[in-house]
């Protein structure tokens, strides 16, 4: 899968045990809730106070910031690896990426965008060129504004990718 949003990579050495780290991890992360559809749930459980959602064993993990709202694709997805470093401690081998269906969105929009920017600017010239001033600015404008809503996009995630990569380097160093 080509990746159209940044991905981040970075390694944590850490004085901890893998054992450790994964306990660690475990106080901000609450396991994955399997999606039901079509299916009725009246059990009541309080919301959970941590902020991070996935699963965490086996010297592995894959987490995923917690939202309020009710799409999260947008939200970056932590993968990690936890291996020993002999009397050390571990390293931590982290790789943050885009959920894979948002970034298949992204992906689909900017294929589809880039044909419309095209046709648009030839509107632009050809009204442009017959002195259709209000014609030109509407055709230059709507792809200008679909383009400013794709790249707030692209910054909403990399601060998302920056705020998760603190928050790692904050509980392990």
């Amino acid at each position: 899968m080509k990746i159209i949003l940044p991905t981040e990579k970075f390694t944590i050495t850490t004085h901890l045990t893998p054992d450790r780290v994964e306990d660690k991890l475990l106080n901000f992360v609450e396991p994955y809730k399997s999606a039901k559809f079509l299916t009725f749930d009246f059990s009541y459980s309080p919301p959970s106070n941590k902020p991070y959602q996935g699963t965490v064993e086996n010297g592995f993990f894959e987490i995923k910031k917690m939202s309020e709202r009710r799409n999260q694709g947008s939200l970056p997805i932590i993968q990690g690896s936890i291996s020993d470093q002999d009397s050390e401690g571990s390293l931590i081998e982290v790789k943050i990426k885009p959920d894979k269906e948002f970034n298949d969105g992204i992906l689909l929009f900017a294929v589809v965008m880039i044909p419309i920017v095209i046709i648009n600017f030839f509107c632009f010239l050809a009204n442009f060129t017959e002195g259709d001033i209000a014609g030109s600015i509407i055709f230059l404008a709507a792809p200008i504004l679909v383009c400013m809503g794709y790249f707030s996009v692209i910054k909403n995630f990399e601060s998302n990718v920056k705020q998760d990569k603190q928050f790692l380097l904050g509980i392990f160093e």
